[in-house]
C-alpha cells in the first residue's frame, strides 16, 4: 500500500513517558482495538475485520512487544502473512529495529511500532490491535490517535472448556491446578469481564460491545452493526475473509490454516461437556450475567 506518509514527533508528558504524535493536521492515525479475554474469538473477528479495505491486524501487539524480540526472530516462529517473523513485512523490521536500538520501555516500543505502521503502510491504512489485557488502552488514549474499542465476550460454558482443556495440558503443582476445573474458569471469566466493563465505564471510554456467539449466529447483522460503529463501508464478503491482510504471530492456529479461513464455523464441542452443570447450578449470577452481556440483542 502506498499514501502519504505522516511525520511524527515525540513529546514526553507529565509521567515521564514520550509518546508519538502525528503532526499533520489533516491525518490522524486509526486504529481499531479489538479487546476479549483469552479464548474469546478475538482472532476470528480480526480477520474479518481486516478483509476491509486499508485495514491490517497485527494481534496482539502488547503481548508482542512486551517479549524480547529475539524470542520471534531467533525461533522460527511463522506470522499468519505465511513468511517467517525475521521476513514479516512488518514484525521483521520493527523487531529488529528495537533489538538493535536496545529499546526496553514497552511504551517507546510501542510507539516504534505505530510509527513505522504509518509510515510504511501509508496514511488511510487502519490498524487492528488484539492485544490482551487493558495496559496498552492507557497508551492509546494518551497519543493522538483515532481508536475505536470492540469488547468481544464469549459465552462462559464455552470459554470454560477451551480454557480448561489448554490447562489441563500443562503440567501445575499445587493450587495451579485448579486451571484446569470448570468452575475456576466461571469465576475468572465473571471477575475478568466485569473489571475490563468497569473501568470502560468508569473511564468514560466508548466502545462497541459485542458476543461471540451472537457473531457467529448472526453474522451478517452483527457485522452491519460493527461496520457501522467502525465507520467503515460493510461488505457481507467481509465474512468470508478472502482478502484479509494481517500479520498475526499468536492466537488461534486458524491463522495458519487457509481452508479454515473460508467460513466462519462455531465450534460447539463445549455442549456435550456434562461438567458445565455444576457450575452453571452454583454460579446463577454468572450465567444471568451472560445471558445479558453475551446474548444483549
Amino acid at each position: 500500500m502506498t499514501g502519504y506518509r505522516p511525520k511524527y514527533i515525540t513529546h514526553k508528558c507529565e509521567y515521564g513517558i514520550t509518546y508519538l504524535i502525528s503532526i499533520n493536521k489533516r491525518k490522524i492515525m486509526k486504529v481499531i482495538v479489538l479487546n476479549s479475554l483469552s479464548h474469546s474469538g478475538s482472532t476470528v473477528l480480526s480477520m474479518v475485520l481486516s478483509a476491509s479495505k486499508n485495514a491490517i491486524s497485527l494481534g496482539e501487539i502488547y503481548q508482542i512487544l512486551r517479549d524480547e524480540p529475539s524470542k520471534w526472530l531467533d525461533n522460527n516462529e511463522s506470522c499468519s502473512c505465511s513468511q517467517s517473523t525475521e521476513h514479516c513485512d512488518f514484525w521483521g523490521p520493527v523487531l529488529r529495529h528495537i533489538q538493535t536500538h536496545q529499546i526496553h520501555d514497552i511504551n517507546e516500543r510501542y510507539q516504534y511500532a505505530l510509527q513505522y505502521f504509518a509510515t510504511h503502510y501509508g496514511d488511510d491504512s487502519i490498524l487492528i490491535d488484539t492485544s490482551k489485557g487493558d495496559k496498552h488502552l492507557d497508551i492509546y488514549r494518551r497519543i493522538k490517535v483515532d481508536y475505536k474499542l470492540i469488547y468481544l465476550l464469549r459465552d462462559v460454558r464455552s470459554f470454560a472448556f477451551s480454557q480448561s482443556k489448554v490447562a489441563a495440558r500443562q503440567k501445575r503443582k499445587g493450587l495451579k491446578k485448579i486451571k484446569g476445573q470448570v468452575w475456576f474458569q466461571f469465576l475468572k471469566w465473571y471477575f475478568g469481564n466485569k473489571k475490563r466493563l468497569k473501568k470502560f465505564n468508569h473511564a468514560a471510554i466508548k466502545y462497541f460491545q459485542m458476543g461471540y456467539e451472537d457473531f457467529c449466529f448472526n453474522q451478517n447483522d452483527r457485522l452491519k452493526d460493527l461496520c457501522h460503529f467502525l465507520e467503515i463501508p460493510f461488505d457481507p464478503e467481509y465474512l468470508s475473509m478472502t482478502n484479509a491482510t494481517h500479520h498475526v504471530l499468536m492466537g488461534n492456529p486458524m491463522r495458519h490454516q487457509k481452508d479454515k479461513q473460508s467460513a466462519i464455523k462455531y465450534d460447539s464441542s463445549w455442549l456435550s461437556d456434562t461438567r458445565n452443570a455444576l457450575p452453571c447450578a452454583i454460579f446463577p449470577f454468572i450465567i444471568a450475567y451472560n445471558k445479558k452481556h453475551v446474548y444483549q440483542k
